[in-house]
């Protein structure tokens, strides 16, 4: 039996506007959240690759790259379709419903996929992954997406300051078990990803009994369909969104081998966690232009030409920061034995650039209902991407993988803006409706 929901939804999800205020600060708190919670995962995956080396930290960051591009076989993108449709119109009861059915999609079929993993395992095919790494990941990986649909439920509705908590809180349990460890003297990487599984699901144990106790649980079968079907745009954006900074570091694995691809990930790792502030902008500004959309939208391309001219510049600031710093940030977090991620660093100053704008025009673009477009120049960007990155890595090595990241951001931000223009979303007012 369903428990009552929780209060904010039944009346943010019913139509009400949300206030100025309540997203500045939904807006603060997921950024302190998020950062807090960043910065924890960027400090676990410094220890572990101080611990391990190159070499193994690069089967580690691989395993996880071909699995997270895998995961839209049962993540589906149901969190980001709850960001889009949790407030358009859905009632507290209906909403609690959507959540329920979505997770219980999420867990049946990630549960056949980590069997497929499993599965793999057994072929003859040679892999830089060992089969012990692969599996524990898959179970890793297939946890956090449970976790992440709760996040997103929350976020829908502004309620940030819980989804904050249990971003926090699962990220302690993960650094707080890779720092006993490296204490310890461990350097074998299948003892840290194990750690990290049982950490990971107590996260996910937390985040879901949170679920089930204050805001409730009632799976409609019947529903399951109509949300795959309609996610299906969602899944295709996550995918491809997911391509830059794990397609790349997988084709680097298997092809120039783990000890190039440990070198690449570490300057992946920190392009990630610098772009998090516009990656903040995202899960808020989703729900928040649905609604100017929905009441208000003539408004709308002034709150999209202010969102685009705020995110360029916080790249502007950002890629002249990490074309300075990069080599003295890559020696001081990670040690001699990566002095060459300083290099690929400063080359990749170029994606935090233009990742802002991306995750500006994304919000945008989903908000006003063309999630389609904006998953076809996706699949024109990843598309470049990994085609180029197949073509070129033998030859240039990681550095060619830098740049040929660059300029698939680039397709991708062009191809959004142009989107946007066409359809008239950036539209500038008329001048004689100005006059007095």
């Amino acid at each position: 039996m369903s428990k009552a929901p929780w209060n904010a939804p039944e009346g943010l999800l019913a139509g009400k506007r949300f206030t100025r205020r309540q997203i500045l600060v939904s807006l603060g708190t997921l950024f302190t959240g998020t950062t807090v919670a960043k910065v924890l995962t960027a400090v676990t995956l410094i220890v572990i690759a101080r611990q391990v080396m190159p070499e193994a930290y690069g089967q580690y960051v691989a395993a996880f790259a071909v699995l997270r591009l895998s995961s839209v076989l049962f993540g589906l993108g149901l969190d980001n379709w709850l960001l889009h449709h949790g407030n358009l119109g859905m009632d507290a009861a209906g909403f609690v419903e959507a959540v329920s059915t979505s997770l219980a999609i999420r867990f049946v079929l990630g549960s056949g996929w980590i069997a497929l993993v499993v599965a793999l395992t057994w072929l003859p095919y040679p892999s830089p992954i060992p089969p012990a790494v692969l599996i524990m990941a898959a179970i890793c990986v297939w946890l956090e997406e449970l976790s992440r649909l709760i996040y997103a439920a929350l976020q829908s509705g502004l309620r940030n300051e819980m989804t904050v908590m249990l971003m926090i809180t699962s990220q302690l349990l993960i650094v707080g078990a890779a720092g006993v460890l490296a204490l310890l003297g461990v350097e074998d990487i299948t003892q840290y990803l194990f750690a990290q599984m049982i950490a990971t699901g107590i996260g996910a144990v937390i985040a879901c009994t949170w679920q089930v106790t204050k805001v409730g649980f009632r799976v409609r079968p019947q529903m399951m369909r109509p949300i795959i079907r309609s996610s299906v745009p969602f899944g295709l954006s996550a995918f491809l969104a997911m391509v830059y900074g794990q397609a790349d570091v997988a084709i680097v694995a298997f092809v120039l081998g783990a000890g190039a691809a440990g070198i690449y990930a570490p300057a992946i790792s920190i392009v990630v966690a610098l772009t998090l502030v516009a990656g903040t902008l995202f899960p808020v500004m989703v729900p928040v232009l649905s609604q100017k959309q929905a009441t208000d939208p003539a408004r709308l391309p002034a709150a999209a030409r202010t969102l685009l001219l705020a995110s360029l510049g916080l790249g502007v600031v950002l890629a002249v920061f990490l074309l300075v710093s990069g080599p003295a940030l890559a020696l001081l977090l990670y040690g001699p034995a990566y002095a060459q991620v300083g290099v690929i660093l400063q080359i990749l100053s170029g994606v935090l650039l233009l990742r802002s704008p991306i995750f500006a025009a994304g919000a945008i673009l989903v908000a006003v209902g063309r999630q389609r477009q904006r998953v076809m120049v996706q699949a024109v960007s990843a598309g470049a991407n990994v085609g180029l990155n197949l073509l070129l890595v033998g030859a240039t090595g990681v550095i060619g993988v830098a740049y040929v990241y660059i300029f698939s951001e680039l397709i991708l931000v062009t191809g959004q803006l142009l989107i946007l223009w066409r359809h008239g979303h950036l539209r500038l007012p008329d001048r004689a409706a100005l006059q007095p």
